[in-house]
This record gives structure tokens, sequence and C-alpha cells, in this order.
């Protein structure tokens, strides 16, 4: 059992780590984007996280995403141009500037934030007549976060997308440089995993220097849909799953979010001379 004052420590400590993994990333601004209005739930004004989003179509889907420790404003502009053309609304939570602010926010905080936050994307849906669906997707420390808001809001959200997730959050701050000593995991994904009843997309690196495909696939075993999907995509590396490989990952993305629309992949026909008389 653990003692409330080592619980205290433990709480302090990754409050600073997190302040330290954060601390010199550049806030997401992406030009022409609006700012959400800030849900009042939340204990103290300063825990809102600030939401930028884009307006698309009432009908399709709905994206929320809390982005990794080392997105840049212009790596995601790049993605949410390609999804605007799809007429996706983009919502994007920029919960690291919590850490940036405060190195004694804890990580249970935050984690209140960003579900206040998906609620009021959630309200703002229902009061406007917005039917599409409401995706839940986060890449790095960012699919931690979303793996806690999806599971909190499971029967609103359609969907999770989980982009270079782990299982093993010491393991991956060691591998950031980080001291880790004598503390024990705080976000538990992968009991988490096992509250989300709806379908989740894992995107993760074939050449992830940080978490190998092994350590993913314990948490897709704890996934409860059976229509949960694995896909390994071939990047260079943990950082760049998109940019090096943008045409594949938004096919896959695609895929999977029209399939809960049932709107089914169309298939390529392979026809050749022979089986239609006609030279191609």
């Amino acid at each position: 059992m653990v003692s409330l004052t080592d619980s205290t420590r433990q709480t302090a400590a990754w409050s600073i780590l997190m302040h330290a993994v954060f601390q010199k990333k550049q806030p997401i601004t992406i030009p022409d984007w609006k700012m959400f209005p800030c849900n009042d739930d939340v204990k103290t004004p300063q825990d809102h996280i600030p939401v930028s989003y884009c307006e698309g179509a009432a009908d399709e889907p709905h994206l929320f995403y809390l982005p990794s420790e080392y997105d840049t404003s212009e790596d995601l502009a790049a993605m949410f141009d390609a999804l605007k053309s799809l007429k996706f609304s983009l919502f994007c939570c920029d919960y690291g500037s919590l850490w940036q602010k405060n190195e004694h926010i804890a990580i249970e905080a935050v984690c209140e934030s960003t579900t206040a936050a998906l609620q009021s994307v959630s309200s703002w849906m229902d009061e406007h007549g917005r039917k599409g669906p409401l995706v839940v997707m986060g890449r790095s420390i960012g699919s931690a976060l979303a793996i806690h808001t999806a599971a909190c809001m499971c029967q609103r959200t359609a969907c999770l997308v989980v982009e270079s997730g782990f299982d093993k959050t010491i393991e991956l701050l060691q591998k950031m440089g980080k001291n880790t000593e004598g503390l024990s995991d705080p976000f538990s994904n992968r009991a988490k995993m096992r509250t989300y009843t709806k379908p989740v997309l894992f995107l993760h690196s074939s050449r992830d220097e940080y978490v190998s495909i092994t350590q993913v696939e314990w948490l897709v075993m704890e996934s409860r849909s059976k229509t949960t999907q694995f896909q390994v995509v071939p990047s260079p590396g943990r950082n760049n799953v998109f940019s090096s490989t943008s045409e594949f990952y938004l096919q896959a993305l695609k895929d999977f979010i029209y399939l809960r629309m049932g709107r089914r992949p169309k298939l390529k026909r392979h026809m050749n001379a022979s089986s239609n008389g006609m030279g191609i």
C-alpha cells in the first residue's frame, strides 16, 4: 500500500518531470484557427487548457487531438490541412501549456482538464446540431491523455486513435533521459484500455526508438473492441510517423474513422487486356 506521504512525493515528482519535458516546447498556434471557449468545470482558472479549432462539415468527423511533446505548429499544420480537405472539424488541445507554466500541476489535474475540454466540445456539438462522430486522438505522451479522456467519455466518443502509444511510462521517460528512480507509473494505460469499449486504431512506427512494437501489443490486447486495429507505419522513427508517410498514414486514419460511419473503402479494380478485351 502506498502511503499518503509517498503518494504526495510521487505526484510532485511527476509534475516536475512533465514540466521538464514540456518547458521548452513552443505553444501550438495554427494560423486562422479560432480559440474554443473553455469549460468552467475545472477546479481553478490556471487549469484551463487552450483549445484551438477549425470548423468543418457538421456531419463529418470531429477530431479532438492531444499533441505529443515533440509536435510543432508546422508539423500539425500539414496534417490538419489534409484532414480539413476531408471536411473534418479539428480541435487541438494544447495540454502541455499547463506544464510549461506550472511545474507543480499534477498529472491528475491535467487529465481532468483534458476531459473537461472534451466535454465542452461535446456540448458544443450537441448545441449546434453537429451529428458527425467525435474521435479522440493522441500522440506519444498525448496518447496517454487521449486514453484517459476517451475512457472517461466512452459512450460519447465513436473511437480512439493512439499514435506512438506506450505501456511503460517509466521506460519512456528514461529513454528521454529523465530520472524516474523510485517512481511508479502515473498513467496506467493498460488498465484504462480495459475500460474503453469502442474501437481503437493504434499507429506505431516500425523503427520507434523508444517504444517497442511488443510493448504496444500489450495495449492492443487490452482493447475491448473486436474492431480495434494495429497498423505498423514504415517511418524512419518515432518523431516523423506522419511527415514521412503522410499518404499511407492518412489513408489508414481515414479508412478507420469512415468505417465507424458505415463508409467502406472503395475496392480497387485491377483490369488487364486479357480480362476485358481492351488495351490499357
